[in-house]
């Protein structure tokens, strides 16, 4: 089996674009982890570096040492056992992510263990399901959206174009001011990696959407494609002081999106317990999770 160096990987560029997006179209993965949107926004805070090897797509990312499980033929399990033992001989720790679930049992007693990290699990949805909100389970998102609509006729939902950049990174630095329990450092990645997305709108195929109060942006979301069924929304902002104009956000965007779409991946709640509480509550199709393999060597290297 061959496996590339680790000198063969690169950060992530614009130009990527294509033969990253060639990969999902073809494979399909279910983790918006490989999204090219995703790599490219957060390729400078992760440090992650891609690799195109033996016509597979290979990703690592710097900041936790850890590889993905790569996109192309014949990546099978003993494949994988082999990646990872081939980077930890070579200094790194043989950790690789995004292991599917249905595979899990091929790597029972075989040097390696297995972990699910619940709060990098990944909320997708029935984009059917969230454009209906149908059931009594969603009354309450109605019940937010009828008054948002009662008290706000005039307002419009519009495509995300770069004229209107300006006015969203505004209404970011609102939405920052207006939270409570702040991180800050993860605030002002963030800030730093919206800045980067939108600098790049168009070429890096961001898309989005907006909704405008009297005039002004009082809330926005950005995607991008995953796969030929699934799009990735990577951030979403709004005026926290208007009741229901994110729930009023969320469903004129998945009533766009059903058209070109089957699925939504809203990515992870980060162990968050209100984002947490939010995304449960729009009934995911699936949480689908974050597997990692690590070699047993390494535990045993670093017992906790």
């Amino acid at each position: 089996m061959k496996y590339p160096s680790l000198n063969c990987f690169n950060p992530v560029s614009i130009h990527d674009r294509d033969i990253v997006n060639s990969f999902t179209e073809k494979y399909g993965p279910q983790s918006c982890e490989y999204s090219f949107g995703g790599l490219y926004a957060w390729s400078e805070i992760y440090g992650i570096k891609i690799c195109i090897y033996d016509d597979k797509l290979f990703i690592h990312d710097s900041s936790e040492d850890t590889l993905y499980v790569p996109l192309g033929d014949d990546v099978s399990s003993d494949y994988i056992k082999g990646l990872s033992k081939h980077y930890m001989s070579a200094g790194g720790s043989g950790c690789v992510a995004f292991i599917r679930p249905e595979t899990l049992h091929e790597y029972r007693d075989a040097g390696f263990s297995i972990f699910s990290m619940e709060d990098e699990s990944e909320y997708i949805y029935s984009l059917e399901a969230l454009a209906s909100l149908k059931g009594g389970s969603f009354l309450k998102q109605r019940n937010l959206i009828s008054w948002f609509r009662r008290h706000f006729p005039a307002y419009r939902f519009l495509t995300l174009e770069k004229s209107m950049v300006s006015e969203c990174l505004g209404l970011l630095a609102r939405w920052a001011a207006q939270k409570k329990d702040t991180d800050f450092e993860a605030m002002d990645e963030e800030k730093l990696v919206i800045e980067k997305v939108f600098a790049s709108f168009d070429e890096a195929g961001f898309e989005g959407f907006v909704i405008e109060i009297d005039g002004k942006i009082s809330a926005f979301t950005v995607f991008s494609r995953l796969s030929e069924d699934c799009i990735v929304m990577h951030f979403t902002k709004f005026d926290r002081e208007i009741r229901g104009l994110f729930q009023t956000l969320f469903i004129e965007a998945a009533n766009c999106l059903k058209q070109r779409y089957k699925y939504l991946n809203n990515e992870q709640d980060m162990g968050l317990p209100g984002l947490k509480y939010l995304k449960q509550s729009y009934r995911p199709e699936m949480i689908y999770p974050c597997c990692c393999l690590m070699p047993q060597a390494l535990i045993n290297q670093n017992p906790q």
